[in-house]
């Protein structure tokens, strides 16, 4: 724990019986506190205040904080919005869905869980979420679809369990007692005989022939379309007449 002059030019602390900054900036004329302190997690946690007697009361409560989590086990949960804003930050860097993610957050999570701690947050606030998805219409005014519920119920999770992993959340996740949603996503429509024929005939007057020969060669090998489109030379053996997927 301490306490020192801290200088908004450099960004530097000093000892409080110091005058004047490595930089040149008088250290004696609107002074600047800083108040550091180690948490047991061994993370740092810091504030900057305008007076001395503000900054030693600040002290007074980081000693209260750190006495509560070392001998008490006791951590003061983030709120729900505060997690998701670190948590945004870091899937912008990490994630390619992470737009995904905040469509899911602004319009079905964030009006229910906001302005909510996470250890106050329990399993009826995530189901109450859950239940309003079956409810709720498109703008096509079509129901959304389980995958999409499902999805809000791993995000809601990987909230929890990121901050948890990162230090800011010491708690239950309320996502563990919810079932998730169970679907099939699996679409069955196959050509019968006639329709294979017609197909097949209106392939052979189409001007396109590189169309003609990919829709052709995903019928005959029964490939899905990212697994042709990504296929290039190097992947046919022609002396052998074979090719590696």
């Amino acid at each position: 724990m301490s306490v020192n002059l801290w200088c908004p030019k450099c960004k530097k602390t000093y000892k409080l019986s110091t005058k004047k900054c490595n930089c040149g900036n008088n250290l004696n004329t609107n002074r600047r506190f800083k108040v550091r302190l180690k948490l047991p997690s061994g993370r740092w946690k810091s504030k900057t205040v305008d007076t001395l007697d503000l900054a030693k009361k600040v002290e007074a409560k980081f000693k209260i904080e750190v006495v509560e989590q070392d001998v008490f086990n006791i951590h003061k949960a983030p709120l729900m919005e505060s997690a998701w804003d670190k948590y945004i930050s870091w899937a912008k860097l990490n994630k390619k869905s992470w737009k995904d993610d905040r469509s899911l957050w602004e319009h079905h999570i964030s009006e229910y869980l906001k302005g909510l701690k996470m250890d106050m947050i329990a399993p009826h606030h995530i189901q109450t979420i859950i239940n309003s998805m079956y409810t709720k219409k498109k703008e096509n005014g079509k129901p959304y679809q389980p995958a999409t519920i499902k999805h809000i119920l791993v995000l809601i999770k990987h909230i929890f369990n990121w901050s948890t992993k990162q230090g800011y959340y010491h708690g239950n996740n309320p996502c563990n007692a919810i079932e998730p949603p169970k679907f099939d996503n699996r679409v069955t429509n196959p050509l019968n005989s006639d329709g294979l024929r017609s197909l097949m005939s209106v392939l052979d007057t189409w001007p396109n022939e590189r169309a003609i020969l990919m829709i052709k060669f995903a019928l005959y090998t029964g490939k899905r379309r990212g697994e042709i489109l990504k296929l290039t030379w190097g992947n046919i053996d022609f002396k052998n007449s074979l090719l590696t997927l």
